[in-house]
């Protein structure tokens, strides 16, 4: 079964085919500037025991995490959607309809979903491989306009 969020229903996986096997257009090279692809991957493991996978997000069963429950309690996806948030702890996978929405909006989405209560993005950092500053970035468009300015 999936749980569509947009509608709340039930659905049933099997008439989205294999999705493991669909191409997704979230291949996460325009999202990785900086170093900023691994930093949200590495807040969702640490922060919520979640792994970021192109496409979509499962819970993580890496030795230090197979244990531990996954806990989104305090962000803004818990406030959008309290009964899946509760019932997180259970997730397999959450995909974000492959081939129906942008890297942006998947970006965009991630940040807000999985900021703390009542903040806007997840804090995550684009890493100047020249200087080392680093800056944070609060959306998409922000990431493109820093890579933009910091070609590698």
């Amino acid at each position: 079964m999936m749980l569509d969020l947009s509608s709340g229903q039930l659905m049933d996986i099997q008439q989205f085919g294999d999705l493991k096997q669909v191409p997704s257009p979230y291949g996460n090279r325009d999202i990785a500037f900086g170093g900023v692809y691994k930093d949200l991957r590495q807040k969702l493991v640490e922060n919520y025991r979640l792994y970021l996978v192109s496409g979509y997000i499962e819970k993580d069963l890496s030795e230090k995490n197979m244990d531990k429950e996954v806990d989104v309690s305090n962000t803004n996806f818990s406030e959008l959607y309290p009964e899946i948030a509760k019932d997180m702890k259970n997730i397999s996978r959450l995909y974000f309809r492959p081939k129906q929405y942008s890297s942006k909006e998947w970006f965009d989405k991630l940040l807000y979903w999985f900021a703390p209560k009542g903040q806007d993005a997840l804090e995550v950092y684009a890493t100047d491989p020249v200087t080392g500053e680093k800056t944070q970035i609060k959306s998409y468009d922000e990431l493109q306009a820093w890579a933009a300015e910091h070609p590698e």
